[in-house]
Parts: structure tokens; C-alpha cells; sequence
């Protein structure tokens, strides 16, 4: 779970991250339940040919899916994070130019009175 605030509100909204592994399982489980079912019912082959056929699917999804997972989140904190730091960045130059600026009435000579 990551806090992320939006628009520089003091509210911090909470981001769930999916699980790669999770998600890759789940995805895997019913890839190959459904070549199980289809090599068995409907194409009827023998259980070795279709264990090894949901097997195979099964490695191949599972690595599909995670790997995407992974790469989406990735993606997505880096997105966040970019965001983040521009909006830090114009934070801080609106600070230094508020800054630069001094307080009201100081932009008089030392020893003039101030306007």
C-alpha cells in the first residue's frame, strides 16, 4: 500500500498495488484449468497429454502475467513519482521567488523611510 496526496492536499489517498504473484497465479490457474478441461472434454486426450499441455500453459501464463503485473506497477509508481517531484519542484520555486521578493515595504534603501 502507498500513501499518495493529490494536488498537494494534506489528505493522503491510499493506493492499493497489485501483487504480481497473486495475479499471475490466479490468471495461470484458469489458463490451464481451461485447457484441461478443453483437452480432456473436447479434443479427448489422454490425461498425461493433457497434463503436460496444462503444465506448459500454466509456467507460460504465470510468467506472462507477472511480468507484466510487475512492469505495469513499475510503471505506474514511476508516473507517480515524476508527478511528485514537478509538483515539489514548483513548490519550491514559487517558496523562492516569494522569498526573493522580501517582506512588503523592504524595497527601500537602508536608512530611506519606507514608502
Amino acid at each position: 500500500m502507498l500513501n499518495v496526496s493529490h494536488n498537494g492536499k494534506k489528505r493522503a489517498k491510499r493506493l492499493l498495488l497489485p501483487d504480481a504473484d497473486v495475479l499471475g497465479f490466479a490468471a495461470a490457474t484458469f489458463v490451464a484449468g481451461a485447457v484441461a478441461a478443453l483437452g480432456l472434454f473436447w479434443l479427448e486426450l489422454t490425461a498425461f497429454e493433457t497434463l503436460l499441455r496444462a503444465g506448459l500453459t500454466f509456467v507460460v501464463t504465470y510468467a506472462a502475467a507477472f511480468i507484466l503485473v510487475k512492469y505495469v506497477v513499475w510503471t505506474m509508481l514511476t508516473e507517480i513519482a515524476t508527478k511528485r517531484r514537478q509538483e515539489f519542484e514548483l513548490q519550491r520555486q514559487a517558496l523562492e521567488a516569494q522569498n526573493s521578493h522580501g517582506p512588503r515595504g523592504a524595497e527601500h534603501e537602508p536608512g530611506e523611510p519606507g514608502k
